[in-house]
């Protein structure tokens, strides 16, 4: 991983941070993510972050195109009818 080091005035404003932060700059461009060394799986949490495209999910939701909630997935998953481990194998249709 690279090192940025920043200076006294960032440092005190990254200081007070206690969860994971969105940084940007003065014309509100995205630049990326921190997360306080002492907040648990702070790594983690900034890594995951950093996945995240915000235009890409701007787009997507102001797009016209139909989606679906976590939940609703779920619930349809849970309706569709189960198939065989035996059946469920390449090359075999169900």
């Amino acid at each position: 991983m690279d090192i940025v080091i920043v200076n006294a005035e960032v440092s005190a404003k990254l200081r007070t941070v206690e969860k994971l932060v969105e940084i940007r700059d003065a014309d509100g461009n995205v630049m990326g993510y921190f997360a306080p060394a002492a907040w648990p799986a702070a790594r983690q949490y900034a890594q995951a972050a950093a996945h995240f495209d915000p235009e890409e999910i701007r787009r997507r939701k102001e797009s016209s195109e139909e989606c679906f909630t976590t939940q609703e997935v779920l619930e349809h998953l849970k309706e569709l009818k189960p198939i065989s481990r035996a059946a469920n194998k390449v090359g075999v249709d169900c």
